[in-house]
C-alpha cells in the first residue's frame, strides 16, 4: 500500500482540526499561507476559508487551491470584519479543535501535531500558543511573557494563532463583533478570566508578518474603543483582578485603581479554605451589583408570593424581593 495512503488512514483516527483563515486583500500572501497549513504534518484537517469582500484577487487564489485540495474551502461574506468572518468560518467547520490563521502569516509545520496531543491529554489545558517570530518588515523572535490572567487583564499576550476547543468557542458564543481592534485579546479574556492553563510550545510554531499597514499597527488608533468595550463586557474580571476598570494608561490601571479606591471604598472578605471559584464570584459582586442589578433569589421569592397568595385566598401580596 502507497505510504501516502497509509498515512491518510492513520489520519482518520486522530481528532479534526479546523484551521479558519479570513481574508481580506491578501493576494500578495494568502497563497502562501494556505501552503503552508497545507504542509502540515498533522494531516487530519480542513482550512476555512471565509473571504470578506476583498476587491483583489484573494478569492480567485483560494479558489485555484480549494479546487487541488479537498480539505480547503472558501466561503464568502460581505465585508464586516474578521470577527464575523471567523465566527462564519467555525460555524461551517467540524472539527474538535480551531486554529485560527491570519491570511499573511505562515504555520510551521509541525506546530499541530504537538499541540493536539497537550489538549487531548490534559483538561486543564485550554490553549496552546506556538512561540512567534517576525517575518516581513520585522526579522527575529517575538518574545512574549509567560501567561496569567493578572496580565492578560492589562495586555494580550497571545497571538490569534492558537489550538483551543470547539466547545470553549461555542461556550463564551465566539469573537465578539462589536469591537473593531484587539478582537484576539476580548477573545482570549472570554476564554479565559473562569480558569485554565494555556501552554506555549518552545519551536517556532507560528511565523508573523510585519507591515506598514497591518492591522495591528492600525489598532492602534483605536485605543480608547479597546478600553471602552473590554470594560463593558468584562468589568467584573477587571474588578477582580485589576480592582476597579481597565484604565486607558493600561499598564498603571491596578495603581491608579489603588489611589481612587478611597472614592468607591469597598471591601471583600473571604474565608481562607474558600474555593476558588466562589472566592472569584464573592470578588466580583461589587460590580455585578453596580452593573448588572441586585435581584436575588428570584425563584424562592417568586414561590413565596405564590405560597401566599393561596394561604390569602386568592389575594394578591407583594413582596420585596430586591436588594
Amino acid at each position: 500500500m502507497d505510504e501516502g495512503i497509509r498515512q491518510d488512514l492513520r489520519a482518520t483516527d486522530l481528532p479534526l482540526v479546523s484551521v479558519v483563515v479570513p481574508l481580506y486583500n491578501m493576494e500578495e500572501f494568502v497563497g502562501d499561507t494556505l501552503r503552508s497549513v497545507l504542509a502540515s504534518t498533522y494531516r487530519h484537517l480542513e482550512v476555512i476559508v471565509v473571504d470578506d469582500g476583498s476587491s483583489d484577487a484573494s478569492a480567485s487564489i483560494v479558489a485555484e487551491i480549494a479546487a487541488q485540495d479537498s480539505r480547503v474551502t472558501l466561503l464568502h461574506q460581505e465585508n464586516a470584519g474578521p470577527c464575523r468572518a471567523r465566527n462564519n468560518a467555525v460555524a461551517a467547520s467540524h472539527g474538535q479543535y480551531i486554529l485560527p490563521v491570519d491570511a499573511d502569516n505562515l504555520l510551521a509545520s509541525q506546530f499541530i501535531a504537538q499541540a493536539v496531543p497537550i489538549l487531548e491529554a490534559q483538561p486543564n489545558v485550554k490553549v496552546v500558543c506556538p512561540t512567534m517570530e517576525f517575518i516581513g518588515d520585522k526579522q527575529g523572535p517575538w518574545r512574549l511573557p509567560e501567561f496569567s490572567l493578572s496580565l492578560l487583564a492589562r495586555r494580550n499576550h497571545i497571538d490569534t494563532c492558537a489550538l483551543y476547543r470547539r466547545t470553549d468557542f461555542d461556550r463564551i458564543g465566539g469573537y465578539c463583533e462589536e469591537i473593531i481592534a484587539r478582537e484576539d485579546w476580548d477573545f482570549w479574556i472570554s476564554l479565559l478570566k473562569d480558569g485554565g492553563e494555556v501552554v506555549r510550545l518552545p519551536e517556532v510554531g507560528c511565523y508573523y508578518r510585519v507591515r506598514k499597514q497591518s492591522k495591528r499597527i492600525r489598532d492602534r488608533k483605536l485605543k480608547a474603543h479597546v478600553t471602552a468595550v473590554l470594560n463593558q463586557r468584562h468589568g467584573a474580571f477587571f474588578e477582580e483582578q485589576l480592582g476597579g476598570p481597565l484604565r486607558r494608561m493600561r499598564s498603571w490601571s491596578r495603581w491608579i485603581n489603588f489611589l481612587t479606591r478611597p472614592l468607591r471604598y469597598r471591601k471583600v472578605v473571604t474565608a481562607p479554605a474558600i474555593a476558588p471559584e466562589v472566592k472569584c464570584f464573592v470578588h466580583q459582586l461589587p460590580w455585578r451589583f453596580a452593573h448588572e442589578g441586585r435581584e436575588i433569589f428570584k425563584s424562592q421569592c417568586h414561590s413565596s408570593i405564590r405560597t401566599w397568595r393561596r394561604l390569602c385566598g386568592g389575594e394578591t401580596i407583594h413582596a420585596p424581593h430586591r436588594f
